[in-house]
């Protein structure tokens, strides 16, 4: 792997975050932002608006990517080569995929400028990701 996945996966990673026990929530799939939030867990919410307030203070943009999934979903991403596991966060509202926007202005989604990444990370970091 490259350099770049690896962080974008750390990103991931680290935007996850530990809530204790099992969470019985709604399944929300939505392309609207706010739609996308309602999927998270309230800590995990919290922590997310953190983060990319800080973020933004920095001058960087982020857009939420995938909040919440079901398991036909998720087993969907699976087939496709997209994640490597059934058992995500993502079915329990504990991850985001969050991508910054680079300096073109457009959504990072290829991890282009590592060093974005790698901030995005040590922010995530302070608010419990």
């Amino acid at each position: 792997m490259k350099t770049w996945q690896w962080v974008l996966i750390g990103v991931v990673l680290l935007v996850l975050l530990s809530a204790g026990g099992v969470a019985v929530v709604k399944v929300v799939q939505s392309k609207t932002e706010a739609g996308k939030l309602a999927g998270l867990l309230p800590q995990v919410r919290a922590a997310l608006e953190k983060t990319r307030a800080e973020l933004l203070a920095q001058g960087i943009k982020t857009t939420i990517g995938e909040t919440r999934r079901d398991a036909a979903y998720q087993a969907g991403k699976v087939a496709a080569g997209l994640s490597a596991t059934t058992r995500s966060w993502h079915l329990l509202g504990r991850a985001i995929d969050l991508y910054p926007h680079g300096k073109d202005g457009k959504i990072d989604l290829a991890g282009k400028d590592v060093e974005l990444f790698r901030t995005m990370q040590r922010v995530a970091a302070k608010h419990g990701f």
